[in-house]
């Protein structure tokens, strides 16, 4: 199926408006539509995927991967999951410097890998990670810490993971964070050695 992007405004209401949308007048596809807002720095976006429309007035196709690259959270840092669980405690294990960066890139946008959801929900049942609440509502809450988008796990990232230039260690949820982090062409910020040293990914210190 050939892709289409279209860019438009989703509304208060949760609405948006279409026009000149590919492909010839009845025709019924699936198509993609990123929906962004007037800000000159939008915070984020929306990817309406499955939409079944009827339109008419052509317009340039654009190739899959551009549009998946460009939908999303418009970002500027990915965080790693211990970094995310040291920001919502408030630990000490998060030096002060990180701590101003990820005050200042609040509005920006402070990217969550959804991977980093199962491996908090890891630690726990390995007993390896104390939470003061049950796992769901403490993902459920620190989701909505500020700036915080939870990332889409994309087919684009999927196989990103399986190819990042060598050498990288095999843990796959570490391979799926880098690649959230590349795909997205914004810096990591982790203290994980085996990333830090690693030289095919921004970081963000």
């Amino acid at each position: 199926m050939q892709a289409y992007r279209i860019e438009t405004v989703l509304q208060s209401d949760g609405t948006v408006t279409l026009s000149h949308l590919p492909f010839r007048e009845g025709e019924v596809l699936d198509i993609i539509v990123l929906a962004r807002s007037n800000d000159t720095k939008p915070s984020r976006s929306y990817s309406l995927r499955g939409t079944n429309i009827q339109y008419s007035q052509p317009t340039e196709p654009v190739a899959q991967h551009d549009w998946e690259a460009s939908s999303g959270s418009i970002l500027v840092i990915v965080l790693d999951t211990h970094i995310w669980v040291w920001w919502v405690h408030g630990d000490s294990q998060l030096s002060q410097s990180r701590q101003e960066r990820l005050q200042k890139s609040e509005s920006d946008g402070l990217g969550i890998s959804v991977i980093s959801c199962w491996e908090v929900a890891k630690l726990v049942e390995y007993g390896r990670l104390v939470l003061p609440v049950s796992v769901e509502e403490w993902i459920r809450q620190a989701l909505l810490y500020p700036g915080i988008e939870l990332l889409d796990l994309t087919p684009r990232i999927a196989v990103e993971s399986t190819q990042l230039p060598a050498p990288f260690h095999r843990d796959p949820a570490d391979q799926i964070i880098v690649a959230t982090a590349r795909v997205h062409s914004c810096p990591l910020m982790t203290v994980d050695d085996k990333i830090v040293n690693y030289p095919h990914v921004q970081k963000a210190v």
